[in-house]
Parts: structure tokens; C-alpha cells; sequence
């Protein structure tokens, strides 16, 4: 879904919401029936295209919303209603799941400053989890104070099912935008696999691999994020992704692995534009772009304070690039703890404009690249 149409759907949520009288397709739901139901909502709900399913305000445990299906002109839209709806719970691994769903958008409309959804506690697993072959999803209006894992989780992990494959799943359209994280054990937002390849072994047969599903128009927008375990942010597999405007904190305070701990990570597979981002206070570094296919648009970002490099750049042989450019313009890197801008990336001719780099430590360089890497400096 676009970020037009889910503006749209922001001025078509708050209208809603004001109205006085509800349409009939409209569905209220409050946690007396959740509880009645599982705290899933289904197909069974009868949400059609077009529907909205309002969640009454009140403390609720998790909620799943399960098979669900829009249209991309009709969309089903689930929005809170009459004040703030807040997930806790220490007993199961999400707060918000949304599984085997199609064309959905949530949006919290926010009152006097105060978000239209909150999860307050997530147990050991991930806030929100767009998973088991889920696209076209739309979130937006979250504030995540607690997360076991991940603030949102974004990805269908490839199993001995066929249908989870890359060759018979794209997902598509996911836009996260507007969300406050904070206090996630592992990354803030988590979207696509990290692994090129898994390997299974279905009913005692010897090990198969299997592909994870690719991105299409992933854009992750206008998001705060704030003490995080692992990266701030992290994407893969998402070819043509936007990743802008967000607000990156205190990143990597508790790393489960070495390296996990990026203000921002472009991931295996990844390409498109990471633009605007404020990133600073971190143990690693503030962006790292490894395993990227070419292409790729680092502008104007600002990174201060990185516990690593600035920016730190390598390919990886189970990515093969589509493109042999990458773009680094007019970004403002001050008092990284190693290198302004570290590449090992010899497959890339490295496009460099206006960068600003300064408070380098003793010991460390503004660019440092290994034998091979090309820089091309532009006006």
C-alpha cells in the first residue's frame, strides 16, 4: 500500500472515529469478546473489503488477526475506539500478531497525545509479528514500551511447507510508519530474513534447502526508536526499500551476537533509499550495509556518537550485486568511536558527495576502504 493511500486512510480512520452513527459491515470488538473467541479474530468475523474492525479502549492481552482479507482499492482497516487499547501480558510470545492476513491496515488514532495503541509488556516474543504469509499490511499509531524480542517482526521463515517458499510467496506493500519503539531485548523493527538459505528436513527425509520469501515496497517511515538490544532497524531481502526519517537511539545495548547492534542494518539482499535518518548513541555502528545488491542511496542521514563506524559497507558472495554502484551524498557523521566511512565492498563503485565528517578519534580515518574498493568523489 502506498503512503498516499495510507494517509488516505488516516483522514478516513478519524472520520470514522468521530462519526456518531456506525455502517452495518462495521465490527466493535472489546476483550470480553476476544476472550469468548480465543483473542482471535478471523475470517468468521465476516470482515469483508472495505470493512473496519474497531477495538473498543480498555487493557487487553494479545489480540491475533488471522486470514483476513481486503482488497488493495478496499482494504480492511482496524482502528481503536474511544480512547487508547493497550496489550500486556508475560504469557505468550506477541502482544499483536497478524498472520495469513491480506490488504489490512492498522492505524492508532492518537488523543490528547496519547497513541491509539500501546503494548505495555510482550512476553519473550516480538510486540507486533506480520508473519505466516501475510502482505499488504499497513502499521501505524503503535507505541511499543516492551518487547521480549523484536518491537515488529516482519518475515515468514521458509519451512517444509511450499507455500512459505520464495519461488510461491512475495510479500508486498509493507508500510510501517509513526510507531514509537522502545525497550526491545532484540532489534527495534526486524523486516525480512537474514539467512539466504534454510535448511529443513520434512517427514525423516534428508535436509532440503529452501529460499525465505523476498520484500517487495517495504517502507519503514517517521519512526522512533529507542533502546534497543540489538539494531535499531533492521532490513533484508527488500529490494528497492525506503528507510526514512527515523529517529535511531541507545541502539545495541545488549547484542544477542557480535555485530548485531547497528543504528541501522541494510541487509543481505537489499537495496533502494535510506534517507534522513537521525541516528546516535550507539555500540555499534550507525549504519551498516552488508550483503546489499547495488543501488543503494545513503543520503543525508546523521550519525552521532556511533560505537563503530559512521557508516561501514561490505558485499557478501551469497548476494550478488544487480547493480555496481552505491550512492553516498551529503550525510553528517560526527565522533564515531572508529572510521567516518569503512568499505571492504570491491564489487561497487562507491559514489561519494558531500559528506561531512568530523570529531575523528586518533587512530581512526574519515574514509577508510580496502585494496580494490573504488571511490568516485562528486561535486
Amino acid at each position: 500500500m502506498s503512503i498516499v493511500n495510507l494517509k488516505r486512510l488516516f483522514l478516513v480512520a478519524f472520520g470514522l472515529f468521530c462519526s456518531i452513527s456506525l455502517h452495518a459491515a462495521n465490527l466493535i470488538i472489546d476483550a470480553e469478546w476476544l476472550e469468548n473467541r480465543g483473542r482471535i479474530v478471523d475470517a468468521r468475523s465476516g470482515l469483508l473489503p472495505g470493512d473496519t474492525l474497531f477495538i473498543l479502549a480498555g487493557d487487553y492481552q494479545n489480540i491475533v488477526l488471522k486470514e483476513l482479507t481486503g482488497s488493495l482499492q478496499k482494504p480492511i482497516v482496524v482502528l481503536n475506539y474511544k480512547g487508547q487499547v493497550g496489550f500486556a501480558h508475560e504469557h505468550y510470545r506477541g502482544a499483536f500478531d497478524i498472520k495469513r492476513c491480506k490488504f489490512l491496515s492498522v492505524i492508532g488514532i492518537k488523543q490528547n497525545g496519547h497513541f491509539g495503541f500501546v503494548v505495555k509488556r510482550a512476553g519473550t516474543g516480538s510486540a507486533i509479528g506480520i508473519n505466516d504469509r501475510s502482505t499488504d499490511i499497513s502499521i501505524a499509531g503503535f507505541q511499543i514500551l516492551h518487547a521480549g524480542f523484536a518491537g515488529i517482526m516482519i518475515k515468514t521463515d521458509p519451512d517444509c511447507d511450499s507455500s512459505t517458499w520464495r519461488q510461491n510467496f512475495l510479500m508486498k506493500n509493507i508500510v510501517i510508519e509513526d510507531n514509537d519503539i522502545s525497550g526491545t531485548g532484540g532489534e527495534g523493527i526486524y523486516a525480512g530474513n537474514t539467512a539466504s538459505v534454510r535448511y529443513v528436513s520434512c517427514g525423516g527425509q534428508e535436509q532440503i534447502a529452501v529460499y525465505p520469501h523476498l520484500i517487495q515496497g517495504l517502507v519503514v517511515r517517521s519512526n522512533r526508536i529507542d533502546s534497543t538490544g540489538a539494531d535499531g532497524l533492521q532490513i533484508a531481502l527488500a529490494a528497492d526499500a525506503i528507510v526514512e526519517g527515523n529517529h535511531i537511539s541507545r541502539y545495541g545495548t545488549k547484542p544477542f551476537e557480535p555485530y548485531q547492534n547497528s543504528g541501522i542494518q541494510l541487509g543481505g539482499g537489499s537495496s533502494g533509499l535510506c534517507k534522513n535518518n537521525f541516528i546516535e548513541s550507539g555500540s555499534g555502528n550507525g549504519i551498516s550495509a552488508i550483503g546489499i545488491i547495488g543501488g543503494n542511496r545513503i543520503i543525508g542521514n546523521v550519525i552521532c556518537q556511533a560505537g563503530g563506524h559512521g557508516i561501514f559497507i561490505d558485499d557478501r558472495p551469497d548476494f550478488p550485486p544487480v547493480s555496481s554502484a552505491i550512492f553516498l551524498f551529503e550525510n553528517q557523521i560526527s565522533a564515531p568511536k572508529m572510521d567516518g566511512i569503512r568499505s571492504y565492498a570491491e564489487v561497487f563503485l562507491h559514489h561519494l558527495k558531500r559528506n561531512i565528517i568530523c570529531g575523528i578519534k586518533e587512530g581512526s580515518n574519515e574514509i577508510e576502504t580496502a585494496v580494490g574498493v573504488k571511490i568516485q568523489e562528486e561535486e
